[in-house]
């Protein structure tokens, strides 16, 4: 039995094509591609009011993005303190923080980001439609090897006006960092798990 599980799981493998085949995508096409999703997006997010909108659509985006606010102004002007010590006295001024509730990754890739774009939310909207759009370009980029241009036009473009997509662009809340993150670790598994020749 375990014969056959281990000569099942050699032929699932080698039906997937190896990373190389991956990079067959024309160079301009995928930056276009992106671009595309990117402003879809940001009219998907204007058209939904969010950027005038307070941040309660969930109750944890506010802690999102004082939390997000919160590293940025530790890792620039706080290093005199422990972080639990700032962390707490932030937490008198803004109640919201809740880092340690959610992994500090998606407060590096906002504190990345707001070093060089604005704190403001409009600003880290702008930073959920660049994931969801890498995502939906990176999508994009793995159908188009396996099954061609129409499917993965199809797909990616599915991916971006599912509801939830809609609903993940118009808030400040990790999942499209997750759903990027993911997409990428999906698409280097079966490079990892491939038999050595």
């Amino acid at each position: 039995m375990e014969e056959t599980n281990r000569q099942l799981f050699k032929l699932s493998i080698a039906s997937i094509p190896p990373y190389a085949s991956f990079r067959r995508t024309r160079p301009l096409l995928l930056p276009f591609i992106f671009a595309f999703f990117l402003l879809a997006l940001v009219f998907l997010q204007n058209r939904s009011g969010s950027r005038s909108a307070e941040l309660s659509r969930y109750p944890d985006e506010s802690a999102h993005y004082v939390t997000g606010l919160m590293v940025p102004y530790y890792l620039l002007h706080g290093w005199g303190t422990g972080p639990v010590s700032f962390a707490a006295d932030y937490y008198l001024y803004y109640p919201k923080v809740a880092i340690g509730h959610w992994p500090p990754v998606f407060y590096l890739v906002q504190f990345l980001w707001m070093t060089v774009f604005p704190t403001t939310i409009s600003s880290l909207l702008d930073l959920q439609a660049t994931l969801l759009a890498t995502a939906g370009a990176l999508l994009f980029k793995v159908v188009r090897t396996r099954f061609g241009f129409v499917a993965a036009g199809v797909l990616a473009v599915a991916f971006l006006v599912l509801k939830p997509s809609q609903v993940l662009v118009s808030e400040i809340m990790s999942e499209p960092l997750l759903a990027l993150l993911t997409l990428l670790a999906t698409w280097t598994m079966p490079v990892t798990l491939r038999p050595a020749p």
